[in-house]
């Protein structure tokens, strides 16, 4: 993945952190075009979470064959936000090629029919 903007809200960034968010994108690689433009964006929405449960995000955007994919996660441990994050991605592309894919059909289908049948049905 050579397009990958990572970026931290209100937190810092390690290495740790960075190379586990590159670990679970590289999944990504398989299902989408290689001149993919993605936007990471993890950290905690806000400061005023000091007591109790903290909360973390998790935000893709990927911009790929003039599609655009989104994805914003919540989650009390920032790893399972970038896991749930990333899961939910591949299913939103998976879905998005999927509906390409059943359009091209139709349209080889009614080709076919044109073809088959002439323009005006006889």
């Amino acid at each position: 993945m050579k397009h990958i903007n990572l970026k931290t809200l209100n937190m810092e960034m390690t290495d740790a952190i960075r190379g586990y968010v590159y670990d679970k994108l590289a999944s990504l690689e398989k299902i989408i075009h290689t001149n993919a433009h993605i936007v990471v964006e993890i950290g905690r929405p806000s400061h005023h979470h000091k007591k109790g449960e903290h909360v973390y995000m998790a935000e893709i955007s990927i911009d790929s064959d003039g599609q655009t994919y989104f994805i914003q996660i919540t989650d009390a441990d920032l790893y399972a936000a970038i896991d749930k994050a990333r899961d939910e991605m591949m299913e939103l592309i998976k879905q998005g090629k999927g509906k390409k894919q059943t359009l091209l059909r139709k349209g080889r289908m009614m080709v076919k029919r044109l073809m088959k049948r002439g323009f005006y049905g006889n």
